[in-house]
């Protein structure tokens, strides 16, 4: 780095002098470049090299790496936090470029440490810090000085990714609910309640997923576009499964019972259902052979997720339809048990006030027995 800082170790800044990386840096016998030990070392401090590297963590997966210096690479020691995955780093919170310094004969230890914090101010306030960082724009870069350590800190604009994520979760939202109010859900009695039903098992199925990833120790990266379209699977299979067992439910005749308008139902489609089900963990399975970690986890993630959407449409939601169509059959028997009332009341004669209360009676009872 070509940096030029001005900086006086005497009283009077008359005296001061030019300090440049370079000064301060240890550097190689056979080389004018500082000395550092950094995770660059996996491409030999090569930019072009780096630029080039068709898999960057395949690279960083070698563990026999020797540094310039002949010092083993651990990847513990140039990255912080590091996260792996079958032995391999698959994402880091930080990394770690460690320069060796000199020291100077007209500078102290103190000294040395000021010339270098000036040193790397100066490098942030002559560097663009506008850029991409992969999905991030960075907008400024923060150092904070904790002794021997300066710590880099790259804020990122987070409104576009906040209003992207905002967005992806209306879409989640709104993709199940326009489809199930679109679609003809005849004799049920509360139409809103198994849309939100519909809607509570296919996240519930999401989070238990991830619990029981997280349970057997199966990492997830997140890292493919393809995760974003998972809950779209999913809702588009759930929401799917859920018309089809309830038309299947709602086409028996009313006048069988609750129960065995719903054993009916699972008997015409269960079998449908659990071909379809079948059917999409072979494909998964089927591309999860694949060595990209990313299509792996996906495969593996929505496997488990289409097991338990399955085991909660036949649980959970068929429990909620049954409640539903309990209410429905009530409510029209109570309904058609008015409509006698004013009837009676309409073309029954005065004369006749006996009979007519006995009828009201009498109606009155198949609502309380039902």
């Amino acid at each position: 780095m070509n940096t030029v800082i001005m900086y006086s170790n005497q009283p009077s800044s008359l005296d001061a002098k030019k300090y440049t990386l370079s000064d301060l840096c240890l550097k190689p016998l056979d080389s004018n470049a500082c000395l550092t030990y950094s995770p660059l070392d996996y491409w030999s401090n090569n930019a072009s090299h780096l630029f080039s590297d068709p898999s960057i963590l395949k690279t960083l997966s070698l563990t026999n790496k020797i540094s310039p210096i002949g010092m083993l690479v651990p990847l513990n020691s140039v990255f912080g936090n590091a996260v792996y995955k079958k032995k391999k780093i698959v994402s880091a919170d930080s990394i770690i470029l460690t320069y060796f310094l000199k020291g100077m004969e007209d500078c102290n230890e103190s000294q040395i440490m000021t010339i270098w914090e000036a040193i790397w101010n100066q490098i942030i306030n002559d560097t663009d810090t506008t850029f991409r960082l992969g999905e991030n724009r960075i907008i400024s870069v923060n150092m904070n000085h904790q002794g021997k350590l300066e710590h880099l800190y790259f804020n990122s604009d987070r409104n576009g990714s906040l209003v992207k994520q905002a967005l992806l979760m209306l879409a989640y939202l709104i993709f199940p609910l326009f489809t199930l109010s679109s679609a003809r859900l005849d004799f049920v009695r509360s139409k809103s309640g198994l849309i939100f039903s519909a809607v509570a098992h296919v996240f519930a199925s999401l989070i238990m997923s991830l619990s029981i990833c997280s349970r057997f120790g199966i990492t997830l990266t997140f890292a493919s576009v393809s995760w974003k379209l998972l809950p779209f699977i999913l809702i588009l299979i759930g929401v799917e499964n859920t018309l089809i067992l309830t038309n299947a439910v709602t086409a028996i005749p009313m006048q069988l019972n609750v129960e065995e308008r719903v054993a009916k139902g699972l008997e015409k489609v269960g079998y449908t259902i659990t071909k379809m089900l079948i059917s999409w963990i072979l494909v998964l399975l089927i591309f999860s052979v694949t060595s990209i970690d990313s299509i792996q986890e996906f495969c593996i993630f929505t496997s488990i997720a289409l097991i338990i959407d399955y085991m909660l449409q036949i649980s959970f939601f068929v429990a909620v339809l049954s409640i539903d169509l309990q209410l429905f059959a009530l409510e029209t028997i109570c309904t058609y048990c008015n409509d006698n009332d004013n009837t009676d009341r309409d073309v029954i004669p005065p004369s006749k006030t006996a009979n007519y209360g006995r009828r009201i009676g009498g109606s009155l009872v198949v609502c309380i027995n039902f």
